[in-house]
């Protein structure tokens, strides 16, 4: 008895191993974009017309951002998205990828659907590797100055700065 249940387990051993085969799997690629588009961490910072620094002047803290692509999957720019959480701004810039550089380059640009107000980012930067996370490992960092039609006259500008979100 006890050979034939070695057997019956030896058969059984070899037809599972030989049902079991490696199936490839076409996964789907990344973007033109992938390494400037991502989900991050940010903070928003003002500064006031007399060049007056406010760290979170709204008390915001730490809020979502999204960069991604287009729909044409484009080189030359990507949307950019607040998620709500700011200023409910989503509209695309313009972008050089070899530099991971961002910016509106026609002025002020319509911010929302609503066309409730215009926007304009300079100096957009996604620096690989140049932030640190909770747990003081290397990410990606992001930052660029958001100026906008419809604010207190008396802010200047935003600095938002932040990192790519690790899920922590």
């Amino acid at each position: 008895m006890k050979k034939i249940m070695i057997a019956i387990c030896l058969v059984a051993s070899a037809y599972f191993c030989a049902s079991c085969k490696r199936v490839e799997v076409d996964l789907a690629g990344g973007t033109a974009i992938a390494k400037m588009a991502g989900f991050w961490d940010v903070t928003v910072d003002a500064v006031d017309t007399d060049k007056q620094y406010y760290e979170d002047p709204y008390g915001l803290g730490v809020i979502p951002l999204m960069t991604y692509n287009t729909s044409d999957n484009s080189t030359e720019q990507m949307w950019i998205d607040d998620c709500g959480k700011f200023w409910n701004y989503k509209f695309k810039v313009d972008i050089y990828y070899p530099g991971r550089t961002f910016h509106t380059t026609d002025g002020w640009t319509p911010y929302d659907a609503e066309n409730t107000g215009n926007a304009v980012i300079y100096s957009g930067k996604i620096m690989e590797g140049m932030g640190h996370n909770v747990h003081g490992q290397p990410c990606d960092s992001i930052s660029f100055i958001l100026k906008f039609s419809d604010d207190d006259p008396s802010v200047d500008h935003y600095l938002v700065h932040g990192i790519r979100h690790g899920g922590y």
